[in-house]
């Protein structure tokens, strides 16, 4: 298995991926161009990541199979 250096896994969050944004009760997921993810199979892989409602500026990479799924900062900024 090929390990990414830790300056790239810092970065990370700054590349193409989805934004989750609150909508309601729930949450809206918007890819990159804008578009809002609606594809069945690709909601049901976000949610499954189970991300913590309190996570601020989530990012979640639109590529089911890397390494690194989702980032975001919790309420003391980590």
């Amino acid at each position: 298995m090929q390990h990414r250096p830790i300056e790239q896994l810092d970065t990370i969050d700054s590349a193409p991926g989805i934004s989750r944004i609150r909508r309601g009760r729930g949450w809206r997921f918007v890819a990159e161009d804008g578009a809002t993810v609606s594809d069945v199979e690709d909601r049901m892989r976000i949610l499954a990541l189970g991300i913590p409602p309190a996570w601020r500026r989530v990012w979640i990479n639109p590529d089911p199979v890397a390494p690194v799924q989702a980032t975001g900062l919790d309420a003391a900024g980590r």
